[in-house]
């Protein structure tokens, strides 16, 4: 999970997922976006809730303060399954030098070698893959944002890295305060917005 989403072009994808899943080699830019960074202006973002916020909060989360963010670049989706499967196929989850300390030994100690949510139907090095969602396991769903825990994202952006000459990482707290509006915008988050992980480079 790891960029921003455009809220528009995401679900026109979504709504034409079932024409992409049965692609087991998807390309980039048609079975799932090519995912740029864009410009993200330096602003003042705020963060806390309020004493009377109708559900269940630490007491860190309580109060208000204030912080400027820097300029920075993100990228324009989430980091989609497809986008995701070029970490795999490169052999991102048996390079250790991708991966953190800590990162490394739950990998090993799990075993990891895909994302939880994607189910292997074929031999390992053919890379063919379900999705499994709430309630079933449907085809792989390329240009849906992928699903990882913080280790995987911290792997991922690492390789990305590498890949492309950059230094890319993942998002700070404050950084997707800023991509939301600048705003602790609970109306937004006691409906249920994705928190996933989010990947930025430095401008």
């Amino acid at each position: 999970q790891m960029c921003i989403r455009d809220r528009k072009r995401y679900n026109t994808a979504a709504a034409a997922a079932p024409e992409h899943h049965h692609h087991h080699h998807p390309v980039a830019g048609k079975h799932y976006p090519v995912n740029d960074f864009i410009d993200v202006d330096s602003q003042v973002v705020s963060i806390g809730k309020p004493r009377d916020f109708p559900s269940f909060g630490w007491d860190n989360e309580y109060g208000h303060r204030e912080y400027t963010v820097p300029a920075f670049k993100a990228t324009q989706f989430k980091v989609s399954n497809g986008e995701f499967l070029e970490f795999v196929k490169s052999g991102g989850y048996s390079n250790t030098e991708y991966w953190t300390d800590v990162g490394w030994k739950w990998r090993a100690f799990r075993n990891v070698k895909i994302p939880s949510f994607w189910v292997r139907t074929g031999p390992q090095g053919y890379h063919e893959y379900d999705l499994r969602v709430l309630f079933d396991t449907v085809p792989m769903q390329w240009d849906w944002p992928v699903v990882v825990n913080l280790h995987e994202a911290v792997a991922f952006t690492n390789w990305k890295s590498k890949a492309s000459g950059k230094t890319i990482r993942v998002m700070t707290e404050l950084e997707h305060r800023a991509i939301r509006g600048g705003t602790d915008d609970h109306s937004i988050a006691f409906g249920g917005v994705d928190m996933m992980s989010k990947v930025r480079q430095p401008s």
